[in-house]
């Protein structure tokens, strides 16, 4: 049986919170959530995030593995999950997104993912090689 191709989702694990509940998100983990969804077998998926050590944080943990998503590159982190606290106005129009989200530094998990032979390309920043 051969090994499976790793997929890793790279970045923040967040809920959105809306006025009626929160909603787990986050693009990376969507990504995540969306490729194990459909790849079955065929890949193995990871995410490489953090969450805190929060009730959040313990959903997302949840969230991620109900949708088989490998959570060993997640840590728990003494910080509050991230969040985006959504907000509307008058007439139901998006008036406010304002982000609490923990600050992951994803290099640091860039010698770990090596050391699984997963490659890890990090996404160049705005104004950055």
């Amino acid at each position: 049986m051969t090994v499976p191709e790793t997929i890793v989702g790279l970045g923040e694990v967040l809920w959105d919170v809306f006025p009626d509940g929160a909603r787990f998100g986050g693009a990376p983990a969507n990504f995540a959530c969306s490729v194990a969804g459909v790849g079955g077998d065929v890949v193995h998926v990871c995410m490489v995030s953090a969450v805190g050590t929060d009730e959040l944080g313990q959903r997302a943990l949840l969230e991620l593995k109900q949708r088989h998503v490998d959570v060993s590159f997640v840590p728990q982190q003494n910080r509050p999950t991230g969040q985006v606290l959504v907000r509307f106005d008058g007439a139901n129009h998006c008036r406010s997104l304002e982000r609490q989200p923990i600050n992951v530094d994803v290099r640091r998990f860039k010698h770990q993912c090596s050391n699984h032979k997963m490659q890890v390309l990090l996404p160049s920043v705005r104004g950055t090689p």
